[in-house]
């Protein structure tokens, strides 16, 4: 492959310098064995590989001098014949030889880089210069390197007619068109963890890998600087590595110019890339079909560099159509989306954008930028946001003669070079959401801008994607209680360019900022409205302005639900829940609607997912541990979801409230009465909730106690309901008189059972304090269904001492309530008379209906 190279001033600067230094080495050999022959003073597989590489060179004769021979020979050879003939060598060069000697011999990678046309490091041209330094402390013993050193001195530019070649260093067989790259001078500055992943990225199983970042940011010579270390592995990967680019701009300390005979489709991108394969007089007819022919016939790795540029449906066909032993590593603004795996490189860190600064202005001749304290170039590198073309056009700028702060303050045409291209790209999706970032500054989440733009979840997404692979945008993981959400910011480079090249107008950022500020005056009342009533079930925990948006589709979804538009309110919360996945309230109400709807199996799915994403917010522990324990059928797990709220709001007596009745739903009574008494005693706020808890505690213990004979302990609860519960009811309906009538038949139970006349009197006392319970004009005693007769709508009462007591359908309460009972169902009633004048029960209120009523 053809590969012509423009070397730089520091590659040829090294070579000078080592040609010199090389030429010096030989010639005190050659001083030190005055008149012995090359088989002589060279083993014989040395002298044999030398003659090889002399006899490639037409225009040499036969040698016979050591002279001639020692040019063939292998450096590092050459560093031995040194020490085995130390003794011979001139007395002050062999004196000091022991501290030249590790110094020369750190120069071998060097040497092979330059010779080999591999990168530079940053430390390459210092560490010769240095030991040049050294040496010529004794100029006598090193003339070759004097005459060099002093000919750069006078005119650094008379390497650059130089041809780098070793004589002991034959050519690359080529298998690569790879060109130096622009970092020669200076070498690749921060950037080893990034070439070694992308090493990693390439020699893994993935067929195309790019490196996606800003213009100028380092992506081109991270890729050249990894193809050439693959070049240099033992186990070659690659049967070749063919490298083109569609690079249609340069930036220059004036402006921004385009280049002449670049790449302009993708077209013309593969056919550069066949020629190369082909052999540059091969005719091409269809370049897509011809590189993939030889990408499946041999091990290729094609990279393309500045494929923004020429990104095209072709393109992304030829990509989708790779061989499986070939690979294709490109570097573009923009990425391709599902079709790569890609390599995100940023600026670089401060310390490594001073150090680049310093050898860039060192190798550019600019002394007082490579001297300056580290303080002024540290403020410098801020302002430049440690981007490495930044920081290169920053020097050629001082050059050139401009002051720093005028470079800085004017940094339009770097700025075009870096966004023009990729703004291009963008679709009206990704504009609408850029003015909508550019007219508020700061970070917002996805809800936001969704609600600012009017953009759909997934077209936002797509959008906010794009933004974020041109480097327009970035993305910020934000901790938010026990998870993470992502919201979105201009860079740096972005807004400049914007604000320089596509301002907004004072039309489009009023629009925006108005409608921002009405969508915060609105999240600031759902804010107080969930402060007011934070159990209320359309009050929405908001966590600040990013939740919002949000929240507001929330609402509307609540209000279409109550109008009857069901589905559309459930596309609403959908819709909530992409753009903020890490909101536990879109769950939330998704549950509520869903309970509304009886579909009592999502409800349970959307409060698992609310319960995961809240984090612990009590509010949500509320509702999922009501719906748990009244809707769910599994108190238990409702009950602990209670208890855990209580934690961060231990005096709240709402949630006090409920783990009561959580405590009577589980069977702990005890629990139930003590804690429904405490809140009677504390909170008359929620004394009637409470005593109607404290009420079915009661009788139920009561029952419990008389079951087993002890009636002391059942009057005591009994009296707990005529001292302290009673007085504390104000609502006076069916449910109430139930209970009523279920307590007179327990002080009743408990005046027959008592063995001592004590328990009798004080039963007989409690009986009258509780009176009679009259409803609708009749007195209401308690009985148990003896028959019922559904297909016929009447059934008989057991009444102790009496003939069966009729009732019929209509006397039941409430309707429909006949139908559920059966043989031993729990009534309470009162007596009337038929039609005909017989006794009869004229109002039924069977008791299963009325449990958990009062509460």
């Amino acid at each position: 492959m053809e590969h012509p190279m423009s070397f730089s001033a520091s590659r040829l600067t090294c070579y000078a310098l080592l040609s010199a230094l090389e030429e010096d080495l030989r010639l005190a050999l050659v001083e030190a064995l005055p008149g012995v022959t090359p088989d002589e003073a060279l083993p014989s597989d040395v002298l044999q590989e030398a003659r090889r590489r002399m006899a490639k060179q037409p225009d040499l004769g036969t040698e016979a001098r050591l002279t001639d021979v020692l040019p063939f020979v292998d450096f590092s050879e050459t560093l031995h014949l040194i020490d085995r003939h130390k003794a011979s060598l001139h007395p002050a060069f062999a004196d000091n030889l022991p501290e030249w000697r590790p110094r020369i011999y750190q120069l071998l990678p060097i040497r092979n880089r330059v010779a080999h046309t591999r990168p530079l490091e940053i430390a390459d041209l210092p560490t010769v210069q240095d030991l040049v330094g050294t040496l010529l402390r004794y100029r006598d013993m090193w003339p070759s390197l004097d005459g060099t050193t002093a000919r750069i001195r006078k005119d650094p530019s008379t390497v650059l007619d130089m041809d780098i070649r070793f004589l002991d260093i034959e050519p690359d067989v080529s298998r690569h068109n790879l060109p130096l790259p622009d970092f020669d001078d200076t070498g690749l500055v921060g950037r080893a963890s990034d070439e070694k992943k992308l090493l990693q990225m390439v020699r893994g199983p993935f067929p195309v890998i790019s490196v996606v970042g800003d213009g100028g940011v380092g992506k081109t010579a991270l890729a050249l600087k990894t193809a050439y270390a693959l070049l240099d592995e033992e186990r070659q990967p690659f049967d070749a590595i063919v490298w083109t680019t569609a690079k249609a701009a340069q930036l220059t300390s004036t402006e921004v110019t385009r280049i002449e005979g670049a790449i302009r489709d993708s077209l013309g991108m593969l056919g550069a890339a066949a020629r190369e394969l082909a052999g540059s007089g091969a005719e091409i007819n269809d370049p897509l079909a011809e590189v993939l022919a030889y990408m499946e016939t041999f091990r290729v790795l094609l990279i393309l560099d500045n494929l923004e540029t020429v990104l095209d449906a072709r393109l992304r066909e030829f990509l989708s159509r790779l061989p499986n032993n070939s690979k294709v590593l490109i570097t573009s603004r923009i990425g391709l989306g599902s079709l790569e795996i890609p390599l995100r490189l940023g600026p670089l860190e401060a310390n490594d954008g001073v150090t680049l600064l310093r050898a860039t202005a060192r190798t550019r001749g600019v002394g007082a930028l490579a001297s300056a304290p580290q303080e002024v170039l540290e403020r410098f590198i801020h302002k430049m946001r440690s981007h490495p073309l930044y920081i290169k056009w920053f020097v050629s700028v001082i050059q050139a003669g401009r002051r720093p702060e005028d470079a800085l303050s004017g940094s339009g045409n770097f700025l075009d070079f870096c966004m023009s291209n990729v703004y291009e790209f963008l679709s009206d999706e990704s504009l609408a959401a850029l003015r909508c970032l550019q007219a508020l500054p700061g970070r917002h989440s996805q809800a936001a801008i969704a609600e600012l733009t009017d953009l759909p979840a997934d077209a936002l997404q797509e959008a906010l994607a794009q933004l974020i692979t041109t480097n327009f945008v970035s993305l910020q993981p934000v901790a938010r209680g026990g998870g993470v959400r992502s919201e979105y910011e201009l860079t740096e480079f972005a807004r400049t360019y914007l604000d320089r090249r596509h301002a907004l107008s004072q039309t489009q950022r009023t629009s925006i900022t108005g409608r921002h500020s009405r969508i915060l005056e609105q999240g600031a009342r759902l804010a107080s409205a969930s402060v007011a009533d934070p159990y209320g079930e359309r009050s929405l925990t908001v966590g600040g302005p990013s939740d919002f948006g949000v929240a507001m589709k929330l609402m509307n979804a609540m209000t279409l639900h109550d109008r009857g538009d069901a589905p559309i309110a459930f596309e609403l919360i959908q819709e909530a829940q992409i753009l903020a996945p890490d909101y536990h309230e879109s769950y939330r109400i998704e549950a509520l609607l869903r309970d509304r709807e009886n579909d009592i199996g999502g409800a349970t799915q959307s409060y698992e997912l609310a319960l995961e994403h809240a984090d612990g917010d009590p509010s949500c522990l509320y509702h999922a541990g009501r719906f748990f324990m009244r809707r769910a059928g599994d108190p238990k797990r409702g009950l602990v979801l209670l208890q855990q709220a209580a934690r961060t709001r231990r005096e709240d007596p709402v949630l006090q409230l409920e783990i009561v009745r959580g405590h009577i739903q589980c069977g702990d009574k005890h629990s139930a009465l003590d804690g429904a008494l405490g809140l009677l005693a504390n909170h008359s706020d929620v004394a009637h909730d409470a005593a109607a808890v404290a009420f079915r505690a009661a009788l139920e213990l009561a029952r419990d106690h008389l079951g087993v004979g002890e009636v002391a302990e059942g009057l005591e609860r009994l009296e707990d309901v005529a001292d302290v519960i009673l007085p504390a009811l104000k609502k006076r309906d069916d449910a109430y008189h139930v209970r009523l009538v279920q307590a007179k038949g327990l002080v009743s139970r408990a005046s027959t059972l008592a063995t001592t006349a004590y328990l009798r009197s004080n039963a007989d006392t409690l009986g009258q304090r509780l009176g009679s319970v009259n409803v609708r004009g009749g007195e209401m005693e308690y009985s148990r269904v003896l028959r019922v007769f559904p297909e016929k709508g009447f059934g008989f009462l057991s009444v102790p001492g009496q003939r069966d007591l009729f009732f019929g359908r209509r006397s039941v309460v409430p309707s429909g309530a006949f139908d559920r009972l059966i043989a031993g169902s729990d009534v309470c009633y009162s007596i009337g008379e038929d039609n005909e004048g017989r006794p009869c029960a004229v109002r039924v209120l069977p008791v299963s209906e009325y449990d958990g009523a009062l509460e």
